[in-house]
């Protein structure tokens, strides 16, 4: 994420400059991929193994939800303002998903976990 958020910040300035701007995007789709690859185990750790499938797939509709807002913001907002502007509120928003990420918790909610089985009590350890 500080690396999506370093190429958000900066892409805009580095245009000019094809060689950077190359790096840039392609530090980009380096990090998107490095998210793909960590949210199976992300997801199994939260829900369990039971429900882990279930959850990544709604997870996995986030890229298209993502996709439909990015073709939403090029086509409504640049016109409106300049990509200078789209770029630092990619760069916003991505600040969310860290603050986000950082006061996110990842453990198994055994209690909730235990009313979706049937189980009536769980023992805490």
């Amino acid at each position: 994420m500080l690396m999506s958020l370093t190429v958000s910040v900066v892409v805009f300035w580095v245009s000019e400059v094809p060689s950077i701007y190359f790096v840039c995007v392609l530090a980009n789709y380096f990090a998107n991929g490095g998210l793909f690859a960590v949210f199976p185990g992300s997801v199994t750790n939260c829900f369990g193994i039971k429900f882990a499938p279930q959850i990544y797939s709604i997870v996995l509709t986030a890229s298209i939800v993502s996709s439909l807002l990015n073709l939403l913001m090029t086509d409504v907002l640049l016109p409106a303002t300049s990509f200078e502007f789209c770029f630092y509120t990619g760069a916003a928003v991505t600040c969310v998903a860290l603050v986000t990420l950082w006061r996110f918790e990842e453990k198994l909610d055994v209690e909730n976990l235990a009313r979706f089985n049937g189980v009536v009590s769980v023992e805490k350890n």
